[in-house]
């Protein structure tokens, strides 16, 4: 006789029995920290949305040692802390090329095409080595890739490859590999030991379109975002132009999980920016200026980098209910590797966050920061970047938690399990307030939640709906804080007691 019973319709046996029952949903935060980049690399997989499973798998997919690392893309990525490693999509042409190396024998015979990892043209500066095999045998050989540049060198190597026709076939596995692609056999044979050069690899015409992509297809850059729902944030570093910006801003929209960073170009005026942020009026897009200089990784040259990607690095790290413009050391040491800003804006920086952008400016004790977090909605009560945050942050957490809902019977009961994980949740949110670690912890100042009753009625019941008026007080940073002074020889200071 068993002890639990899943289902008690089909239960003929008399006696006592368990039945597990799931427990009501309950409601999780979710991350704020995952970025992604829709960009062009010099590595990576072409036109998809990759995950890496570290930072190093990030650097070593997107450009490995010896390709060159001074592009937008890699200078996007680097100096700068992620605490999840950044998605990407290569941004690359339609009719991107892998490129390939034809291994000969002595016949001359062509016994193996090489190709490597990924298409494009960098991948034609990669060399293939035959080599005498490490296991000794005449028949077999090892295969060697390498690529060298001012950024090092990065070297791998297939080891003990047996397409001789002497005994089995061995051509080892590549999955792993960073620079090496399929080998195919093309003949048995044993390659001459030299070198062999990689060509045919091309990037494509590289148009807006790999940037944006067609809603809904699924094929090319911010398109191919819409079915990942754990992205928080997203920017095309070296893309300034109204077609992509604009198409950022309507997938953030589409999302509204998400908040499109966008930017326009080096070298902009406090007016040029002004007129620019004016065409994305939008409580999920933040547009940062100006630019950024910071030292690259190869030799240590000083370049322009996207300031949207530098603003997409703090936001990650910051609480989503704290302002990113918090001046506190903890957040100005987060962009430590800024060496200067492109310019200064001065007096016109008051008037840059009237109008949506978030700028960058020197800190006051050193380093750099944000003047104000800002959306590019003007709108009042809609311009802070953490009203946007927060906003998102609980309704992911209570899409999340109820699903298991979702239609499930319309009853009381299941409505009232649903009210009280989200009370249960909100109140978390608005204790947290109270504490001292308010400014690295999400939260709210209240919540009320209405007359459910009232938006209900027995026809939206019956049609499957269920609805839930809530309101929410997010909190506003200090942004001006006032000391009242009156000060001088003939003042009267007078005690007042607590």
């Amino acid at each position: 006789m068993p002890l639990f019973i899943q289902n008690t319709s089909t239960n003929d046996r008399h006696g006592a029995f368990a039945q597990p029952i799931p427990p009501p949903a309950t409601l999780v935060a979710p991350g704020t920290g995952q970025a992604c980049f829709v960009e062009q690399f010099p590595w990576g997989p072409a036109n998809s949305l990759y995950e890496p499973s570290s930072n190093a798998d990030l650097l070593n997919t997107t450009g490995p040692k010896g390709f060159t690392l001074t592009g937008a893309g890699h200078m996007a990525l680097i100096n700068k802390a992620w605490p999840l490693p950044p998605k990407f999509v290569r941004v690359l042409g339609s009719a991107n090329v892998t490129g390939t190396a034809t291994i000969t024998s002595s016949t001359p015979t062509n016994i193996m095409t090489a190709a490597v990892k990924y298409p494009g043209a960098a991948g034609n500066s990669i060399v293939y080595t035959t080599q005498a095999a490490s296991d000794g045998d005449a028949n077999h050989f090892n295969l060697t890739a390498q690529i060298t540049g001012p950024s090092g060198t990065t070297t791998e190597t297939v080891r003990n490859i047996n397409i001789s026709g002497t005994g089995a076939d061995n051509i080892p596995s590549t999955a792993g590999y960073i620079l090496i692609g399929a080998l195919t056999k093309l003949a048995s044979g044993v390659p001459i030991l030299g070198n062999w050069t990689v060509t045919a690899g091309a990037d494509g015409s590289i148009t807006d379109t790999q940037y944006t992509g067609t809603p809904g297809a699924s094929d090319y850059g911010f398109a191919l975002l819409e079915n990942d729902d754990d992205i928080d944030f997203f920017c095309t570093p070296s893309k300034t132009n109204n077609t992509v910006n604009a198409a950022a801003q309507a997938h953030a929209d589409l999302k509204g999980n998400r908040m499109a960073l966008i930017n326009g170009p080096s070298g902009q005026s406090a007016s040029a920016a002004k007129t620019d942020v004016a065409q994305y009026r939008d409580d999920n897009v933040a547009y940062f200026a100006p630019y950024v200089n910071t030292a690259d990784d190869t030799d240590g040259t000083i370049r322009l980098v996207s300031p949207a990607s530098w603003g997409m690095s703090l936001l990650c790290q910051v609480s989503p209910s704290t302002s990113a413009s918090w001046k506190d050391p903890s957040v100005i040491e987060i962009w430590t590797r800024i060496a200067s800003l492109e310019m200064n804006y001065g007096s016109s920086i008051g008037g840059m966050t009237k109008a949506g952008i978030s700028v960058l400016i020197g800190a006051r004790n050193g380093g750099y920061a944000l003047e104000a977090s800002v959306t590019t909605n003007v709108t009042s009560g809609h311009e802070l970047v953490t009203r946007t945050r927060m906003g998102i942050y609980i309704a992911e957490a209570f899409q999340d938690a109820v699903q298991p809902y979702v239609d499930a019977p319309n009853v009381e009961v299941l409505q009232q399990e649903i009210v009280g994980q989200l009370e249960s949740f909100l109140d978390d949110l608005k204790r947290a307030s109270k504490s001292r670690s308010v400014a690295v912890t999400p939260h709210i100042l209240d919540f009320s939640i209405g007359d459910i009753s009232s938006v209900n009625t027995s026809n939206t019941l019956q049609q499957g709906q269920f609805i839930i008026p809530l309101s929410v007080k997010t909190s506003a940073g200090m942004a001006q804080i006032y000391l009242q002074i009156t000060y001088g020889p003939t003042v009267t200071v007078t005690s007042v007691n607590p």
